[in-house]
């Protein structure tokens, strides 16, 4: 497992380069099998963020309050797209 972690920031780094776009990556990586290393590897990551931003979601309020204000405008607009197209 611990080879995994020299080949996760090589992923990172082609996004951020752009030699390669987030959905390619998703999509060659969801092929491959569950044992494959880096993608074992990318998915404890994600498990690790997870982890972190649901940590800094109980403690913060402000962050609550943000995330609340983007999902009622997302909310908002979708009642607008109903209200316009109806049939």
């Amino acid at each position: 497992m611990l080879s995994g972690w020299d080949e996760a920031p090589r992923a990172g780094i082609s996004i951020v380069d752009r030699l390669v776009v987030p959905s390619t990556l998703l999509k060659k990586l969801a092929a491959l099998p569950k044992t494959n290393t880096p993608s074992r590897t990318l998915r404890e990551i994600g498990r690790i963020e997870r982890t972190l931003f649901m940590i800094e979601w109980y403690s913060s309020p402000a962050l609550r309050e943000r995330c609340r204000a983007g999902l009622n405008k997302g909310e908002a607009g979708n009642r607008l797209t109903r209200a316009v197209f109806f049939s």
